[in-house]
């Protein structure tokens, strides 16, 4: 498992699992699925999510610069 960026209050919960045999624990198959499933829904959204702040004069140069490789892509495909 990657452990990095983890805070104080993480670790512990992590050392405190690490003792428990998780294979002993009774699952219920309909439950399971629907928490794989929202869990992968989550991760998917939280993956696709970015908020940054930059000045407008810094956004105008980023516009710039992929209409540029937009349309040197486009050039290329003719």
């Amino acid at each position: 498992m990657k452990t990095n960026y983890i805070d104080n209050e993480e670790k512990e919960l992590m050392d405190s699992l690490d003792g428990i045999d998780l294979s002993k624990i009774k699952t219920d198959d309909k439950n399971s699925k629907l928490l794989q499933k929202s869990a992968k829904s989550f991760v998917k959204k939280e993956e696709t999510k970015m908020n940054i702040r930059i000045s407008s004069n810094e956004l105008d140069k980023i516009k710039a610069k992929a209409e540029q490789e937009r349309d040197r892509s486009n050039c290329r495909e003719l």
